[in-house]
This record gives C-alpha cells, structure tokens and sequence, in this order.
C-alpha cells in the first residue's frame, strides 16, 4: 500500500441462539481478504496438546487453522473466474473488539425486528518496515506476524481463492461474525468451531 486504504463499513443484522449471538450480513470478497488474518495451526502440533492450549486462547492467538491449500486456492479462483458460477457459502469471521482498528456500533434502524450493527475497519494495522517503503500487513521480524485484525474462522480458500479471481475478488459472500470483548471467551468459542 501506497497510503492506508479509506475504512471499511460493514452493515450486520444481530442473531442469537440462548445466550451467544452472531452477527450476519455481506462483505465483497477483497475487502474481508484485506482485512482478515488465518493464524494457523502447526501440522506437526499433536491433537493432545491443541487440546491443551484450548484451555488457553491467549496461547492459541496466531495458531489455530491449518496452513493454507496453494492448489485448492488455484482451483477456487478458476471457479470464481467463471461468470456463471457463485458462492453462498457463508465465510465465519472472528472480531476482537479491543483491536484498536476496528469499532462495532449498534445502528438506531432494526431491521425485521433484529438490532443492527455498524462494524467498521480501519487500515491503521499497516506498518512500514526496514524492508518495505510501502505500508505493509505482514512484519516478518522480530515474529513473523499477519497484522489485519480479523480472523478468518471458517473460509480461508474461498476468501483467498475468490480475491485472486479477475471476476470472484469483486462478489459480495455471506458473512457470519462472532465477536468478543472478552478475548479468552471469544477464542475460546471459536476454537471449539
């Protein structure tokens, strides 16, 4: 990036199911892949000790998700460049509240008798490296680290596979967002996911 990018504005409509809700609504495929991160989950990690680490989301914070198919990204994209084909598939996001660059305002306008919500993002996560004179979301030292702030739960190929499509990358997909404010109550319902 030249310069940081103008906020994005996502518009949701509140669901519940007993006490947890969701946020649901609609999300063009390059602005979720310029804002959403997949911390991934180390192949050779044991079944046992993801178990453990569950127990503590914060351990959990960059790793979480497989590595990313490069050949089932390809093969979504030669789907997406289809005209004919689409997705409806929902892609599941993971919000933090207390990341400073974004901000979830409930709008005064119900909709179907359902609260709505103003999720807004702010391009302030990029950063400028010694190896970059451009702004950058991803800091390879002193961690190697994904800067965007939101997470990908459920639909990394389709949003990667999507964005690098010369037709799919402007196709708005359903979204559902889970967020929290509390983030061991939030990872933790997402690491059970």
């Amino acid at each position: 990036y030249d310069d940081h990018p103008p906020e994005i504005e996502w518009v949701l409509t509140e669901v519940k199911q007993g006490a947890k809700r969701a946020l649901i609504g609609d999300a063009v495929v390059n602005q979720i892949e310029a804002v959403s991160s997949v911390p991934w989950l180390d192949s050779g990690m044991k079944s046992a000790d993801f178990a453990n680490k569950v127990s503590d989301p914060r351990v959990l914070k960059d790793e979480w998700q497989r590595v990313v198919d490069i050949d089932r990204i390809r093969n979504i994209a030669q789907f997406a460049n289809d005209p004919d084909n689409s997705m409806f598939n929902p892609v599941t996001l993971f919000v933090d509240l207390k990341d400073p660059n974004v901000s979830l305002t409930k709008i005064k306008r119900r909709h179907s008798g359902k609260n709505r919500y103003s999720l807004k993002i702010k391009f302030d996560f990029l950063k400028k490296t010694e190896y970059h004179k451009h702004l950058t979301d991803y800091v390879v030292k002193p961690k190697e680290r994904d800067l965007r702030p939101i997470w990908i739960v459920d639909g990394q190929h389709r949003v990667r596979g999507y964005s690098m499509s010369h037709i799919g990358f402007e196709h708005r997909i359903p979204i559902v967002v889970l967020t929290s404010n509390d983030n061991d109550d939030g990872r933790r319902d997402v690491a059970k996911i």
